[in-house]
């Protein structure tokens, strides 16, 4: 489940970059239409912002944050429709989404314990004292300085 998960952000990462570079945006306006045509924030059919901000307060969310996950959203689905909404896409778009749609990450993983070579390691007290004299400036912090005073006043 973890390479899944793993290749489904590279893939948002890189649909996201390439958003950027075609310069493709969500108008606030666009993001607020979206959001007032979500059924979950409706009472009787119509967009009930009490209820919009339950929901996102049950979900620890505050509405900033779901706006711009919904900008994202839009965003993203402007980038996979592939403008088809304006009957226009390039072979070049094309080929490139498809390239990143199709792209294959590889991702392992190696956990390396400390105790398996800690008992491999000995360190004498001088190569401790050498490398410390030659790392000294890394150990040092800047000056302090610590002022406690009272004030008596007869005011």
């Amino acid at each position: 489940m973890k390479p899944m998960v793993i290749e489904q952000l590279v893939r948002q990462r890189l649909l996201q970059d390439r958003a950027v570079a075609l310069k493709l945006a969500a108008p606030d306006q666009l993001v607020r239409n979206a959001i007032m045509q979500i059924p979950a924030f409706q009472v009787d059919g119509k967009f009930n912002d009490q209820r919009y901000q339950e929901i996102l307060a049950s979900q620890q969310m505050s509405p900033a944050i779901f706006e711009e996950k919904m900008r994202q959203d839009i965003v993203m689905r402007q980038l996979m429709d592939g403008f088809v909404q304006t009957g226009f896409v390039s072979n070049t778009a094309m080929q490139q989404l498809n390239q990143l749609m199709a792209e294959k990450r590889e991702v392992v993983t190696a956990t390396i314990s400390a105790e398996q070579y800690l008992p491999q390691v000995t360190v004498s007290d001088a190569e401790v004292k050498k490398y410390f004299d030659a790392h000294q400036a890394d150990y040092k912090k800047p000056e302090m300085v610590k002022v406690e005073y009272l004030l008596l006043s007869t005011k």
